[in-house]
């Protein structure tokens, strides 16, 4: 399905020209790298590298990743859209990709009927704060604004559409294809702030073989508070708390899985009167106690994040395991069965402006496991110092320096070393 979306939203923009089309041209181009100490790389599964263990002495480790994306919106005198986003990535530490992959392909018609907006194709699948789905998806969504309210639902296909080779979206049941759907609410100015909600489903899908499969639905509220509103200035937070349960008959000898597990993001924001930015994020997953683990569900999502300001344990949910070169699930996923621990995290990130076009940035991170590794749940200490530059418009280089002391949840009783790196980023916008 996701081809011949391609194919026929590269025909409509070849025969483009013939239409009364305007036609616009955005996108980034970046290059990654670094150097790090104290850490053991493997190759992994997912094209890339991904960190096994913190050794002191080992080798220093270089690595690069680069990526150009690139997004095509036409627009026709009626309103009607077509968008297309394209991306060519290589390097160390990501899925290299030889071909121009297009992730996303759809068309847009306003007021398709009764007032509501319509996307079909290859379209962008988002819930607030992105902890459950941030992705592109084969499907349809429509939506509608009626005054400070919006609704949204929308259907898609989810095993043949994640062009990661670290997709977990698995189609276990070849002859049948793993669904999933999401209805939206929001509402403006409720209370000092904005209020929506997001569920969300994932059918016919199973862990493994060893089940047959089932469904998984997420509850997603959220609220952001509007400080000014409430009588602080420049201040804002955003409350998330997810809701997830699932259930999957027995497939062989195994139990039936089946349970509910609880997430919540908090993400304060405030700026201060010298132009400082202080960030935070807490983050919260439940775990499964270790007598349940195997039988209750354990965290699962449809999509990664990323979570905070952090370099380390900045990507990823727990349960995804996505490569890249830094992450907390390519750290301890495979090691830990990280999905079934839970997490408890906490980061704060400070950015002020100290010279026209560079701002120094620093950010401190703390994390933990819900439940016990063994008799431990420490997974350790992040400290980050850089500087972020404005070369040119639309040019950007940040250099970080980093610092991880590794608790015992995630290293053992082995006595691993710290892990330093430093790390470059240069992006060009288009």
């Amino acid at each position: 399905m996701k081809k011949l979306i391609t194919i026929g939203m590269i025909a409509v923009f070849a025969f483009s020209s013939l239409m009364a089309f305007e036609v616009d041209w955005s996108g980034t181009a970046r290059v990654r790298g670094g150097i790090i100490k104290n850490a053991v790389f493997v190759d992994n599964a997912f094209g890339g590298k991904n960190i096994s263990q913190f050794t002191k002495d080992a080798s220093t480790t270089s690595w690069k990743s680069q990526r150009i994306r690139a997004t095509i919106t036409g627009e026709a005198d009626n309103g009607v859209k077509f968008v297309i986003r394209s991306k060519w990535s290589n390097g160390d530490m990501s899925t290299a990709s030889d071909n121009v992959i297009f992730d996303r392909a759809y068309i847009a018609i306003p007021d398709a009927f009764l007032g509501a907006d319509l996307n079909a194709g290859l379209i962008p699948v988002y819930a607030h704060g992105g902890m459950v789905v941030d992705d592109n998806f084969p499907g349809y969504s429509i939506s509608k604004s009626m005054g400070d309210m919006s609704f949204g639902a929308g259907v898609f296909t989810l095993d043949e559409t994640n062009n990661s080779a670290a997709s977990s979206q698995t189609d276990i049941n070849a002859d049948d294809d793993v669904h999933g759907f999401m209805l939206s609410f929001a509402k403006n100015n409720v209370g000092p702030g904005n209020f929506g909600i997001d569920v969300m489903g994932k059918t016919n899908y199973a862990p493994d073989n060893t089940y047959k499969p089932g469904n998984i639905y997420w509850v997603s509220p959220w609220y952001v508070l509007d400080g000014g509103k409430a009588g602080i200035d420049n201040f804002s937070v955003d409350i998330n708390p997810i809701f997830m349960t699932a259930s999957f008959d027995k497939n062989t000898a195994a139990k039936k899985k089946d349970g509910s597990i609880f997430a919540l993001s908090l993400k304060p924001n405030f700026t201060l009167s010298s132009g400082a930015n202080i960030g935070g994020t807490i983050t919260y997953i439940q775990g499964v106690k270790a007598d349940k683990q195997g039988e209750d569900v354990t965290w699962s999502n449809i999509k990664s994040f990323y979570m905070n300001g952090l370099e380390f344990f900045g990507a990823g949910n727990p349960s995804d395991g996505m490569p890249g070169a830094m992450g907390l699930g390519n750290t301890w996923s495979s090691g830990l069965g990280a999905e079934a621990y839970g997490l408890q995290l906490i980061a704060i990130t400070v950015d002020q402006p100290v010279a026209k076009d560079l701002t120094a940035h620093a950010a401190l991170g703390y994390a933990n496991t819900d439940q016990k590794v063994g008799d431990k749940t420490d997974l350790g200490t992040e400290f980050d110092l850089g500087v972020s530059w404005k070369v040119k418009e639309n040019v950007s280089w940040n250099i970080t320096g980093v610092y991880v002391a590794p608790g015992k949840a995630l290293v053992g009783n082995g006595d691993d070393d710290a892990l330093t790196a430093l790390n470059s980023y240069l992006e060009y916008s288009f």
